[in-house]
């Protein structure tokens, strides 16, 4: 994929512009190359990490020199804190900010910061640091006060969710109900469903799933084996084939005749049943192979069959034919199954008990189901794997069987429920012939009235999402770490993350161009900030953005515009003039109409009118760092997202685009009538069910589903090879216990497939002639390694934990259409991963005896104490100041402060 494609002129002269202003606030050279960073995703581990990384940089006046910051997950929590840290009145230059990362041991050489740094009695740099540290445990700062009310929140939005489910459940069954039972009341029958035994009552459903499978699944299956086979079929083969569905007819009407078969027996209706499946079954064949009776002879050996490919035409329609039958056969049955399991419940509970021991027994098991699916939370994390790749196979089983007992347990108590509706909670029996049209009366009130409360809710887009974890985790989030730099925090009472102050989120706009009394001027110096999410999409919409193996797409909202995939863009009006991102236009890329484009808004005049929903930089924060829920991007599956919206783990936000698909004309998605009446009339139901379902239309439809950036990549480095940076940094703290690289194998991949660029890591040979090698190691070198001379105690354990080599790699991107010889091309990669090898600071080598997982301890432990947050924090500082403090040579060799002022050995790159 070309760089025009991938970074369009328009994206590029925007940017370009915000660079030269950005370094010119800065006090930079405007020649020198471009600096990247990016960081991954990992939750507090990683967002602790990565200020700690800063705050040695800022030690050595290297945070200036950063150009763009590409952030995932965990690295938007510091990339936010660092962004918003740079719009406060309270900090006037880049110095200012340099000097708060800094802390009082600031190294860096030349004039004092001002502002901060020169007024010794401001305490606002350490509220600032003290803040964060306070919050380590930032959904649950105050400790069990607050893990009840984020309990009691959790427990108020799963009930809630499920109310609204059991209103469409119950809305849904009792209209499968309504048809038997309006026939009962015409027929004069005394019970509208068909009972075997006492305890237990079949469906009259299991009529039509009965003729399903004989008069269409099996003539469908059938009707394959006699049609299409031009090559290789002679006249004398085709009567043969024929001759089955033919015969069958004749002796099933012989015996019909010859018996004189009527009424209801059993042999008539087999008999009859017989005769239907070979008449239907060469209707079907002859409705998809019309020369049929026209075959091709045998060809002579090797001779072309022009037949052939309509044969295959052929083939392929009556598998599709017959596919959709059998699924019409298994909807039918499952509905026979829950419909008759819920009237033998209800039979039951009501019916033998009693109607006080059926009415505990139901809310009992209502009761106890929410508790199972509560206690279901804990579990589902365990099934999602780390890797791009699906869950293992066992864990898989597992899921699967889970998900299947919930959803058979959750519909047999709806099914219940909807039998109790309608038949008053009194059983019919034959000797009450009058109670038919009672029950007929109470299921169409109850269908009325559900109808009106479901499209009512059905209405409710703002639900979909606040019944998630999405709006607790945004809050706790945006106050923890945009909040941390409020002056209003430090000032009164509330500096709890439970309580409200304003000033802490900002709109994407006055983010990157903070306007009014209240900016600093430091936000001109500030790096592009890139956020990144994943666009989840598991059904092609023709979307012509991504390989099905994916499952998403990448999506990047930056300071100029958004970027999706490889070539899609919307770009803002330039930054900081008069609406910025919140102007309702915005520039379309590719620009020619008549290609296809995803960012297809409705137009007002000649300029797209860009409608979409605007997100604060708490919301896209948190949306970056929706890790668990029912899209995991490629590792999305089937049992897992019904589990996870089952059990309400849903971190993801519908996020309306204002694109309008239909005006792509022919690109658009084809979907079902009743798919459409669903998104129009129940559109929350609809995202819902798409959720459960894991059925994701990506951006396709005007809603998309988004999620963490890291089920696209995770290291932040996709959006960083679009725009070919001199340097690239990439602090990958991802949980990587075993040291995959995972996460750096997937942006390697991609970078290959997407942006033709080759990332090739150096050996230590390389390493070695570019003087870099006590510095610089392999990736293997970066594995944990266990000493040689380690002995290893009774227990069998070691007595010293395993360790690493080195801290960082580096690597060179070539550029497929790139002179690599040339300064211009030339493009390096720094690897920065946590790792430990013996030489850190005391305190972290305690802290890792006591904690061998450490500096990978799991993503799900969001509650760091003081020592844990610390240790992330300090091994962050140590790593960047050992990777900052390098003396620049004229010897020629590679340098990481000097390639980021924009020097080699002293001499301009």
């Amino acid at each position: 994929m070309g760089g025009q494609q991938s970074y369009p002129d328009a994206l590029a002269r925007q940017e370009q512009a915000r660079l030269a202003m950005r370094r010119a606030a800065a006090g930079l050279d405007g020649t020198k190359p471009v600096i990247a960073m990016g960081l991954s995703g990992g939750g507090i581990r990683s967002a602790t990490f990565a200020l700690g990384f800063f705050q040695g940089l800022a030690r050595h006046g290297l945070v200036r020199h950063v150009d763009y910051l590409s952030t995932v997950s965990g690295g938007g929590y510091f990339g936010a804190f660092l962004g918003r840290l740079y719009g406060r009145e309270a900090l006037r230059s880049v110095d200012d900010v340099e000097a708060l990362l800094a802390g009082p041991r600031l190294a860096r050489e030349g004039p004092s910061a001002a502002g901060i740094a020169r007024d010794p009695g401001s305490t606002y740099r350490d509220d600032v640091l003290r803040y964060l540290r306070e919050n380590g445990r930032y959904l649950s700062p105050n400790g069990s006060g607050d893990t009840l009310l984020g309990g009691a929140i959790l427990l108020r939005n799963l009930v809630s969710l499920h109310v609204t489910l059991a209103f469409f459940t119950l809305l849904a069954l009792l209209a499968l109900q309504l048809p038997y039972i309006l026939f009962g009341l015409i027929d004069g029958v005394r019970t509208p469903l068909l009972r075997i035994h006492e305890p237990v009552l079949v469906s009259p459903y299991v009529v039509p799933a009965l003729a399903a499978l004989a008069l269409l699944v099996i003539p469908s299956g059938w009707a394959y084996w006699l049609v299409g086979h031009a090559r290789g079929v002679t006249r004398r083969e085709l009567r043969l084939q024929l001759a089955g569905p033919v015969l069958l007819v004749l002796l099933a009407g012989f015996a019909i005749h010859l018996f004189e078969l009527q009424g209801r027996s059993p042999a008539s209706l087999l008999a009859w049943t017989l005769g239907l499946i070979g008449i239907i079954t060469l209707v079907m064949a002859g409705m998809v192979d019309r020369q049929m009776l026209r075959r091709w002879r045998l060809r002579r050996p090797g001779e072309r069959n022009p037949a052939d490919e309509q044969a295959s035409r052929q083939r392929q329609k009556i598998s599709q034919l017959y596919l959709l039958l059998l699924l019409v056969f298994v909807a039918l049955l499952v509905i026979t199954l829950v419909d008759s399991a819920g009237a033998s419940i209800f039979w039951w509970l009501f019916a033998a008990e009693g109607l006080d021991i059926g009415l505990t027994g139901l809310f009992a098991g209502g009761a106890g189901l929410v508790g199972v699916l509560a206690a279901v939370q804990q579990l589902v994390t365990r099934f999602v794997p780390r890797t791009e790749k699906r869950p293992p196979a066992p864990k898989l089983v597992i899921a699967w069987a889970i998900a299947i007992v919930l959803l058979a347990t959750y519909l047999l108590v709806m099914s219940t429920v909807a039998h109790g509706i309608s038949q008053g909670y009194r059983m019919l029996t034959p000797a009450v012939a009058a109670d038919v049209g009672a029950i007929a009366l109470r299921a169409g009130f109850a269908v009325f009235v559900l109808g009106l409360v479901v499209s009512l809710l059905g209405q409710l887009h703002g639900f979909v999402n606040r019944s998630g974890h999405h709006a607790l985790y945004m809050a706790r989030l945006t106050r923890a770490y945009l909040g941390a730099s409020n002056p209003r925090r430090h000032r009164g009472p509330d500096r709890s993350v439970l309580h409200v102050v304003e000033d802490d989120d900002v709109a994407l706009a006055d983010y990157h161009a903070p306007l009014g009394e209240a900016a600093g001027a430091a936000w001109r110096a500030m790096p592009l900030h890139l956020i990144n999410v994943t666009v989840n999409e598991t059904i092609d919409g023709r979307s012509q953005l991504q390989q099905r193996d994916r499952k998403g797409i990448g999506l990047a909202f930056g300071p100029c515009g958004m970027s999706l995939g490889v070539r899609h863009h919307a770009l803002f009006p330039v930054a900081g003039s008069e609406g910025g991102a919140d102007a309702d236009s915005c520039t379309v890329l590719p620009e020619d109409a008549s290609a296809y484009r995803v960012f297809e808004f409705r137009r007002r005049g000649d300029e797209p009118r860009c409608a979409w929903e605007r997100l604060s930089i708490g919301a896209l924060v948190s949306i970056s760092g929706a890790a668990f829920s029912t899209g995991l991007g490629s590792r999305t599956s089937l049992p897992i997202s019904v589990l996870s919206a089952l059990a309400n783990i849903r971190l993801g936000y519908w996020w309306y685009s204002g694109i309008d698909p239909a005006l792509r004309g022919d690109n658009q998605p084809r979907r079902s009538a009743a798919r459409r009446l669903l998104e129009r009339a129940f559109p929350v139901y609809s995202f819902l069910m798409a959720e459960m379902l894991a059925r994701f239309r990506g951006t396709s439809l005007a809603h998309w589903y988004l999620s963490d950036g890291g089920h696209f990549e995770n290291l932040g480095g996709y959006e960083l090879i679009r725009r070919r940076p001199g340097v690239m940094v990439l602090v990958d703290a991802e949980a990587d216990p075993d040291y995959t690289y995972h996460g750096l194998a997937g942006l390697i991949r991609k970078a290959r497939l997407d942006f033709d660029a080759d990332i090739r890591f150096l050996g230590v040979e390389e390493l070695a002639a570019l003087n870099v090698g006590h510095l610089f190691g392999s990736l293997e070198q970066l594995r944990r390694q266990r000493n040689r001379n380690e002995t290893v105690t009774a227990s069998g354990a070691a007595d010293a934990p395993a360790r690493s080599l080195r801290h960082f790699a580096l690597a060179r991107i070539a550029y497929a259409d790139e002179n690599t010889g040339t300064a211009g091309g030339e493009h390096w990669l720094v690897y920065v991963k946590p790792t430990l090898t013996g030489a850190e600071p005391a305190d972290l080598a305690e802290y890792h005896a006591s904690n061998p997982s450490f500096p990978h301890q799991p993503t799900s432990d969001q509650f760091f104490d003081e020592n844990q947050w610390e240790s992330y924090r300090m091994l962050g500082e140590y790593m960047a100041d050992l990777l900052s403090r390098e003396p620049v040579r004229g010897d020629g060799s590679w340098h990481f402060a000097s390639r980021l002022r924009g020097a080699q050995a002293g001499h301009a790159c």
